[in-house]
């Protein structure tokens, strides 16, 4: 059997290529219900700048508006520089719904779907290198929104009927909420309260520590 041998850089990017080759293959990458699309690809304009396929949408804004994030049915999240366009950065994860930067943007949190888990994962990116930090797998039903604490230590999300809080530092999550109706999910400005916006204008708060209700406040003048 013949033995091949790398120098280090050589493994460097052989280790890259089945990093990235594994997050492809776990991404299911068009749900049964959507239609093919075919106009999803990065390409390379004759400047070497990458172009942005159309169908793309703003998922996320740095705190500092230097960056978007990007995302399509491609499994892919890029990485868009504000000034130039060009792309730094591709992300991956399987039907990405939602993301956002870290407030000091040095952190993204994406949330997708994962074939592996056989449900919605939520992954957090470094953004100077791309690199996967964590992947949250212990999600309680299929989540639509997320919100990172300013003190970029916990992650919320939310179902339709569920709000959820994890750890970031090691994933774990810290407690699950009832509440029907949820749109969205946001940390207030102290980063003490999870605020979960609901469908008919009001908004629910809970503590951010453990989850507890607070009140219900209207969204209404």
């Amino acid at each position: 059997m013949a033995l091949k041998c790398y120098r280090f850089q050589q493994f460097q990017e052989v280790a890259l290529s089945l990093f990235v080759t594994g997050l492809i293959a776990d991404c299911d990458l068009r749900a049964a219900e959507e239609p093919p699309r075919a106009s999803i690809s990065v390409s390379a304009s004759p400047e070497g700048a990458h172009t942005v396929p159309p169908t793309d949408t703003i998922v996320a804004v740095s705190p500092d508006a230097k960056h978007r994030l990007m995302g399509g049915n491609d499994g892919r999240l890029r990485l868009i520089s504000s000034t130039n366009g060009k792309v730094s950065r591709t992300l991956y994860h399987c039907s990405p719904r939602a993301a956002v930067f870290s407030t000091d943007g040095t952190q993204i949190a994406s949330l997708g779907r994962s074939k592996s888990v056989g449900g919605d994962t939520i992954r957090i990116w470094r953004v100077a290198d791309g690199a996967l930090l964590q992947t949250v797998t212990n999600l309680r039903g299929a989540m639509l929104s997320l919100a990172v604490s300013p003190n970029n230590m916990l992650l919320a999300a939310n179902s339709g009927s569920t709000l959820n809080c994890w750890r970031i530092a090691d994933s774990a999550l810290l407690w699950t909420s009832p509440a029907e109706n949820i749109s969205s999910v946001s940390f207030s400005s102290d980063g003490y309260v999870v605020i979960a916006g609901l469908r008919n204008g009001t908004s629910a708060l809970f503590h951010a520590i453990d989850g507890k209700p607070l009140l219900i406040a209207s969204g209404r003048q």
